[in-house]
């Protein structure tokens, strides 16, 4: 970690629009061809890490006899997995439709609860601020107990998320055009139609029974 920079679950470090950092390497110096590599090695890696975690099992979404997989949020640099939810591609919201446009936005949003709850996390320990000088069985451990001691510490809290002005924006993040275009490959090329149904299933049901009031107001 780096204090003043934006971890990413891919291990980018994220600085306004810049990415600073990739698995040790400057980004600053690298090409576009060379980040995408480097892209391309760390995201083979997670997604075969994915594929280990012992994932809740599927269950109903609320409301629905329908039953769905337990996914992780992602951006559109990391590939579409039954496991991995990434945005619909498109750029303009004509073109996306409505359906995928809440998507995006339901997708967007909860990242953005997910980091702040970790730059809450990070501002609460120290400990996150600097490189962990143990071994990897005792970082877990170091993991598991500030989690722990978090969700104590704010077990009595309630927190109002809607309308929070910072969780209702979309990524406006841009690459380079060569590296987006990239990123863009990476992600979307090897998709199977079982994650395609996965990511529709999920549509759907935040277009219909899993709607909130406030979404068509900051999706379209």
């Amino acid at each position: 970690m780096v204090t003043g920079g934006a971890a990413e679950a891919d291990g980018r470090l994220i600085q306004g629009d810049r990415i600073l950092s990739v698995n040790g390497q400057d980004m600053n110096m690298a090409t576009q061809e060379q980040a995408a590599s480097i892209l391309k090695t760390s995201m083979g890696k997670i997604v075969m890490v994915v594929g280990r975690l012992k994932l809740p099992p599927p269950k109903a979404l609320p409301g629905t006899n329908t039953i769905m997989p337990h996914v992780i949020v992602a951006d559109e640099a990391f590939p579409l997995t039954t496991a991995i939810m990434r945005p619909y591609p498109g750029r303009t919201k004509a073109r996306l439709g409505v359906r995928a446009t809440v998507f995006n936005y339901r997708l967007s949003r909860a990242r953005r609860i997910v980091e702040n709850a970790f730059g809450i996390l990070a501002q609460t320990w120290r400990i996150y601020r600097r490189p962990m000088n143990v071994n990897v069985q005792h970082a877990c451990k170091i993991v598991h107990a500030t989690c722990i001691l978090h969700n104590f510490l704010h077990a009595d809290e309630v927190v109002a998320l809607q309308g929070r002005p910072e969780l209702d924006q979309q990524d406006r993040a841009t690459a380079p055009a060569g590296l987006a275009d990239a990123l863009h490959r990476l992600g979307a090329n090897n998709y199977t139609r079982a994650a395609e149904h996965v990511r529709d299933q999920f549509a759907r049901y935040f277009a219909g029974e899993g709607a909130v009031p406030w979404q068509m107001e900051h999706a379209v």
